[in-house]
């Protein structure tokens, strides 16, 4: 539904759908479902079902995407094709619902929506495909997030201030200030034991 309005904005707007085809289970049947809705809404021209797409081969195709859209409706704990996402520098569009708020910043990694709601899926997406100014913030400050966030050089010094912190017995295990510039000795026993 969605997509019906983006193409009444966007004549040109093209979906693809990627994910495997599982046939004769709960996946299966959702994708005929998608099939269906396509052709009632005459999207077939903007829309394509890509299938399976092999993992080595999804970095390329996020960078080629202007907008990632997570439409989620169940709590996800962490969505890492958000986390895919960003690392490409793609704006993904994602549901305010589980652990996808907590991975994207509104209006720098990309934008939030409620779940289950077309009109405002549609409005986002349609933000993003003309808004260039949001496009180039967010294929700069996503790959930056990812860094900070998702990588053992981003997140070791935090764990190793809280590996502290417990050492030295302040029990404190919320990430301090002095945790930004901590060394990268994190899994060293000895580096430990001498600091702690």
């Amino acid at each position: 539904e969605a997509m019906a309005r983006v193409v009444r904005a966007i004549p040109a707007a093209r979906l693809k759908i990627v994910g495997p085809n599982r046939s004769g289970t709960e996946f299966g049947g959702y994708e005929r479902e998608c099939r269906v809705a396509v052709d009632r809404l005459r999207l077939r021209p903007n829309v394509e079902f890509a299938g399976e797409v092999p993992n080595h081969r999804l970095p390329e195709l996020l960078r080629r995407a202007r907008v990632l859209v997570v439409p989620s409706i169940w709590g996800e704990p962490c969505g890492l094709v958000v986390i895919e996402g960003q690392a490409s520098g793609t704006l993904v569009i994602g549901s305010r619902v589980g652990g996808i708020p907590e991975l994207i910043e509104e209006n720098k990694t990309g934008l939030l929506v409620l779940p289950g709601d077309p009109a405002a899926l549609a409005a986002a997406i349609v933000k993003s495909l003309e808004d260039d100014k949001l496009l180039r913030t967010v294929a700069e400050e996503g790959p930056r997030k990812v860094e900070r966030r998702h990588t053992w050089e981003g997140i070791g010094p935090q764990l190793e201030g809280i590996y502290h912190r417990l050492l030295d017995g302040s029990g404190s295990v919320e990430p301090g200030p002095a945790d930004q510039g901590a060394s990268q000795r994190l899994f060293d026993p000895q580096g430990l034991h001498d600091n702690g």
